[in-house]
């Protein structure tokens, strides 16, 4: 397990959303399976949060654990802002700061490299979390 059980200090955050590269409309869904079956092409945080139709409980405990709010939302259901921030950059989890902008936490490329493991992308977003809390912690009397 690694250190998935080592909290980080995430307070400079008022929550994290996952952006999945797929619409979250029935014919989004299909869309996405047919894709993936055919065409091989999936989303890499699907990948990592769901196994066949349902979400993966270790990724649930995950984001139970996590120490601040976690949630996913597919393209059509991104808020304004965030479709700003996220416009051709999904699939990707971004944080929101307490002052209302967004900071990206881990791009495709780093979910890929997850494997599709939910340990490894625990991992790697809380040294991203660390990362991008040390770029603007200074201010924050950190």
């Amino acid at each position: 397990m690694g250190d998935s059980n080592k909290k980080v200090d995430s307070s400079y955050l008022l929550e994290i959303v996952g952006v999945y590269h797929a619409k979250g409309t029935f014919i989004g869904e299909v869309t996405y399976i047919v894709k993936k079956l055919v065409a091989g092409r999936s989303c890499s945080l699907c990948n990592i949060s769901h196994a066949g139709l349902g979400e993966k409980p270790e990724f649930d405990k995950f984001r139970k654990n996590l120490g601040v709010s976690f949630k996913t939302v597919h393209l059509d259901e991104r808020s304004d802002d965030l479709v700003k921030f996220t416009e051709g950059k999904t699939p990707c989890v971004a944080g929101k700061l307490k002052e209302g902008t967004w900071v990206m936490l881990l791009g495709d490329e780093e979910l890929k490299s997850c494997h599709k493991d939910v340990d490894t992308f625990d991992t790697k977003l809380k040294s991203a979390i660390v990362r991008e809390g040390s770029k603007i912690g200074k201010k924050d009397g950190w």
